[in-house]
This record gives structure tokens, C-alpha cells and sequence, in this order.
């Protein structure tokens, strides 16, 4: 586990400040992304929870739109 995660998952960084040192620390590399990605649903998601549809929809649609055109 990455050390944002640990942090968030202790209450030491908000939601923000959590996905704003996510972005700084994965480079491009696809094993990254996939963290990033999995670990920014997980933070958005107790934010703004979505049912199961609503997750499927929302990968398809970054599916398409992000890792398609790279």
C-alpha cells in the first residue's frame, strides 16, 4: 500500500489532500495508473458514494476517453 493510502486510511490527509499527493506521486507508467485510478474511486467514492452501475458506467467512460488515446 502506497503511503497516501495509508495516510488517508488513518485520517492524517482529507479526500483533497489525499488525491492532490496521488497526483504528484504516479508517473505514467500503467501499473500506476491502475492505483491511481482504483485508489481515486475509493477516495471520491466516500465522498460521493455511487451505486454498482454507476462505477461501471464511470470506468467505461474513463475507459474510452483516457487510456484508449495513449
Amino acid at each position: 500500500m502506497c503511503i497516501v493510502c495509508v495516510e488517508w486510511e488513518k485520517g492524517k490527509l482529507t479526500s483533497t489532500e489525499a488525491l492532490r499527493n496521488l497526483g504528484e506521486m504516479i508517473a505514467v507508467d500503467s501499473k500506476e495508473k491502475e492505483h491511481y485510478l482504483k485508489v481515486s474511486g475509493k477516495i471520491l467514492d466516500k465522498e460521493v458514494p455511487m451505486d454498482d452501475t454507476d462505477e461501471e458506467l464511470d470506468q467505461k467512460w474513463h475507459e474510452e476517453n483516457h487510456d484508449g488515446g495513449e
